[in-house]
């Protein structure tokens, strides 16, 4: 298991000096690594509680659209008119910064 993140940094101090490089990320790359897995959750398991942990942790209390409270609707969504950008874009921007932190 790598998440929750908290499980790859207790491998990581297991089998690495001081966790490095994994337990460098900041919290609020973890706090990211959280949402990415509500939003993969919401999207891989059709199941109540997927759909619930989405909209309460992710979608939460943002001004949105009835469409974009759904998952699908949600990563469409644009953020940035320039460069035209939507969240599925943003998200990908953020894990390959997170990653290139760990990396």
């Amino acid at each position: 298991d790598w998440v929750p993140y908290d499980f790859t940094e207790k491998r990581a101090i297991q089998y690495f000096k001081s966790g490095l490089p994994f337990t460098t990320l900041e919290n609020a790359d973890k706090y990211q690594i959280k949402q990415f897995c509500y939003i993969r959750n919401a999207i891989a398991h059709k199941s109540t509680y997927a759909k619930t942990k989405f909209l309460d942790e992710v979608i939460g209390t943002l001004p949105l659209i009835p469409r974009e409270k759904k998952v699908g609707g949600f990563l469409r969504s644009t953020i940035s008119i320039n460069p035209p950008q939507n969240r599925y874009q943003a998200l990908m921007a953020q894990m390959a910064a997170i990653s290139r932190k760990i990396c």
